[in-house]
């Protein structure tokens, strides 16, 4: 996995904005150096990440919702959900950007008998 730094601070300051909650804001920090430092070996998997932490040697399964560290069991802020939801973020971004909106053309047209008919069209595809 490459990560843009740029694009994740910017998720991150996004992050930390939507939030008044000191303990989420330095999760989300602590998140951003585990993910940009190198320490952290991350996994993507259809359902969850798993994170491997350099310093502790443990791995988790990780969902926005859902982790197995300590933090999460004391009902904590959890690093690795907020890295979660940081990646999410992120290619959230990424699709609503690189992706032009549809063209939606509609018009009228015959078929080889004569009769007319409203045809809308998406990209050129009809619908």
């Amino acid at each position: 996995m490459t990560l843009d730094t740029a694009k994740l601070n910017a998720a991150a300051e996004v992050a930390k904005a939507k939030t008044a909650n000191k303990r989420w804001i330095n999760a989300i920090n602590a998140a951003v150096k585990g993910l940009t430092s190198g320490k952290w070996i991350v996994t993507e998997l259809t359902n969850c990440l798993v994170i491997t932490t350099e310093t502790s040697e443990k791995t988790y399964r990780v969902t926005e919702k859902i982790c197995q560290c300590e933090s999460f069991f004391h009902d904590q802020p959890c690093r690795h959900r907020a890295a979660v939801h940081l990646l999410q973020m992120m290619e959230t971004a990424d699709k609503t950007v690189s992706r032009p909106a549809p063209r939606i053309v509609r018009s009228v047209e015959s078929d080889r008998t004569g009769v007319k008919f409203a045809v809308v069209r998406c990209d050129g595809w009809m619908i």
